[in-house]
């Protein structure tokens, strides 16, 4: 495929990203408290927020999750895989007093609650059209506006005459508050004052015409950043070069390499597509991987970004992508044990495909945003782990077609040199994609 071509395509790709973002500013346009914060518990940090009331969905309502829990918390290990799977995790109910024009306002669907009656407007990806508190059956008689912040998982009743029973501490309930305004807040505020904002959640999920059009952006342009990149580095596999042993191997070798790029590009899209249809899944992984930049192993990058330092993120992101996952846990395990090491590298590589696919989707407000830039990061960061993956695959292959030969040495030599040469090609590549990432993200 011709090199225009292909460059047409990332364009296209990134085009449709872009067309989805702008689906979404539409949306968000005319939408009620698309801003909004919620807490669960505790004292805002600001004026002008809004009291609740707020208890956890009845198990009663969830019977298939509550006895999966409990089959997994008497089992070793259950209780990680409880809150990695968010199995303790259930739709609060909230109960909050607001004037009659705002709750027609929060409505896409249906009508908002009655005064005193048990009835609820429901999130848009809250899971039952009627659940039980107390003995008393709350119907679910509208849908809130879908891009509601802090709300898409919640359920909406009218505080006051008729619920107040259902609220009380000892029915479990705690109080809060609600900011319709909450994120405009949170981001002017002093990082001391930050920890007292307590568990507030912004997450809204945005259109599916706006996920659908920049999830199929986004993988055009993979594909085509893909074939360009491998169409480059065929071409120079007939130059002389460093780096025409691993370029030359890619030249003998085109199905397989194709495979690999199917291999691990068609785990990564069915990942993202599978992220769409479990949002809460999605939200408990990405508050997983944002905990492991955060306070986990990997909080070395998360605060050189929070830190605007952009040849240290760079860096911390380079020492992560090329010395520990490439290296330590790729190439090294692949030429100490070519068999059994090259087969874990690959389920590594692979696993690492579905998990960022998974986390990468953009079912929510604002991920659309940056999307188009990083689109070009994984062009750059995965081609590279795919060159890898194909090194790894074509090595235990080639050492025993060496075996069988007279000049095994100069096999042996051949296929050194290979490794040597992919190895650093991949340490550009990934050093290009970190540098890029740390500009784009700290800057734009």
């Amino acid at each position: 495929m011709p090199l225009a071509v292909s460059l047409a395509g990332v364009l296209l790709g990134i085009g449709l990203i872009l067309i989805a973002g702008a689906f979404e500013r539409r949306a968000q346009s005319s939408q009620v408290w698309k801003d909004a914060l919620v807490a669960t518990e505790g004292e805002p940090p600001w004026d002008g927020a809004l009291p609740i009331r707020v208890r956890p969905l009845p198990d009663t309502n969830l019977p298939d999750q509550a006895a999966l829990r409990d089959e997994l918390g008497a089992v070793p290990g259950g209780d990680e895989a409880i809150a990695m799977f968010g199995l303790d995790s259930v739709e609060p109910v909230v109960a909050v007093d607001l004037p009659d024009e705002t709750w027609a306002a929060l409505v896409e669907s249906g009508r908002a609650p009655e005064p005193g009656a048990p009835e609820a407007l429901a999130g848009a990806l809250a899971r039952l059209d009627a659940f039980e508190m107390d003995g008393v059956e709350f119907r679910v008689v509208g849908r809130l506006q879908r891009g509601t912040g802090g709300l898409a998982f919640a359920f909406l009743v009218r505080e006051g005459a008729g619920t107040e029973r259902h609220f009380t501490e000892q029915a479990g309930a705690t109080s809060g508050w609600l900011d319709p305004e909450g994120v405009v807040h949170a981001q002017a505020i002093s990082p001391e004052d930050a920890p007292q904002i307590g568990s507030c959640n912004g997450l809204a999920p945005t259109g599916r015409h706006v996920v659908v059009t920049a999830c199929v952006g986004f993988m055009l342009a993979l594909v085509f950043g893909a074939v360009g990149q491998v169409a480059l580095l065929r071409r120079w596999a007939k130059r002389p070069s460093p780096f025409r042993p691993i370029l030359a191997m890619l030249d003998a070798h085109p199905r397989t390499l194709w495979a690999i790029h199917g291999l691990h590009y068609g785990v990564f899209g069915v990942f993202m597509a599978l992220a769409v249809a479990c949002p809460r899944a999605n939200m408990r992984l990405l508050m997983w991987v944002t905990d492991i930049f955060t306070t986990g192993n990997l909080s070395a990058i998360g605060s050189a970004y929070l830190a605007q330092n952009v040849p240290n993120a760079a860096w911390q992101t380079f020492l992560n992508n090329y010395v520990r996952q490439t290296l330590l846990l790729s190439i090294a395990p692949s030429v100490f044990l070519p068999v059994l090491g090259s087969c874990f590298a690959l389920v590594k590589t692979l696993l690492s495909f579905s998990l960022v696919g998974f986390v990468m989707a953009p079912i929510w407000v604002g991920m659309v945003e940056v999307f188009a830039y990083h689109a070009v990061t994984g062009i750059l960061e995965l081609e590279a782990y795919v060159l890898v993956s194909f090194m790894i695959v074509v090595l235990p292959v080639r050492l025993f077609q060496a075996l069988g030969k007279e000049d095994v040495l100069q096999e042996l030599a051949g296929i050194a040199r290979m490794i040597a040469s992919g190895t650093v090609l991949a340490g550009i590549m990934l050093a290009v994609a970190a540098a890029y990432e740390a500009m784009t993200l700290v800057w734009l």
